[in-house]
């Protein structure tokens, strides 16, 4: 297993803390096209809702990052699909709107 990138883990971790809700209100995921699954695909509000992304060196790395975030901060997320260029980690925080 590749290591966990910690500074991508630490950003994004603070972005949830300054952005409030339990940690189980929000979703993490990997892709390779964070604007177009974040804004398309989970309906977040780019202008209104709380997102962020990080890029990792791998897809490797971006799975071991999404993993521990799930697995520590017990964050929603799916683990399916995902290729080896998938290398950014988001996350954002589910509202009514979003998928899911």
């Amino acid at each position: 297993m590749s290591p966990v990138n910690i500074n991508v883990v630490k950003e994004i971790i603070e972005f949830m803390r300054r952005f409030g809700g339990y940690y189980a209100e929000w979703y993490v995921g990997i892709t390779d096209e964070p604007r177009s699954v974040l804004f398309n695909e989970h309906h977040v509000n780019e202008k209104s809702n709380s997102w962020i992304f990080k890029n990792t060196d791998s897809g490797e790395t971006a799975k071991a990052c999404q993993e521990y975030i799930m697995n520590y901060y017990y964050t929603d997320g799916d683990e399916d699909g995902v290729s080896d260029s998938s290398t950014y980690v988001y996350a954002y925080r589910k509202m009514p709107q979003t998928v899911p």
